[in-house]
């Protein structure tokens, strides 16, 4: 299983380490799990988190919504409507986007949710509520 964590700036830190923390461990017991930090583009090479944790990409390695079977995207700064972090990314569009494009080619089926916390801000951000 491909399993890719988008980042952008001001990701929330907790969002992305503890998630990869566990899904690596996962790997390293023998799950067959393919896990990456990802930027939208590929081009850039590091981001910088809410709290100043900087993260190094690989050049090149985007968001594959062709072959990624799970994408996990942080929250961060949603509640303070923060110039950097996922409220600027929505607003932004670019991430929606990619997510909707993602969402329509593998889901056959109408999703409904409320949001009740920044951890459901993909659903949010989809406009799928």
């Amino acid at each position: 299983m491909k399993i890719q964590i988008l980042l952008y700036p001001g990701f929330d830190e907790l969002d992305v380490i503890g998630p990869f923390e566990v899904l690596k461990m996962a790997q390293s017991y023998g799950a067959s799990l393919d896990v990456e930090l990802v930027t939208l583009n590929g081009t850039e090479n590091e981001i910088v988190g809410q709290h100043g944790l900087s993260v190094k990409t690989k050049i090149g390695e985007k968001f594959d919504q062709e072959n990624s079977d799970l994408i996990l995207l942080p929250g961060g700064g949603w509640g303070a409507r923060s110039a950097r972090g996922a409220f600027a990314e929505s607003k932004k569009g670019a991430i929606p986007r990619a997510l909707e494009e993602f969402v329509r080619a593998r889901c056959f089926f109408q999703l409904t949710a409320y949001c009740v916390e920044e951890t459901q801000l993909p659903i949010i951000m989809l406009g799928m509520i």
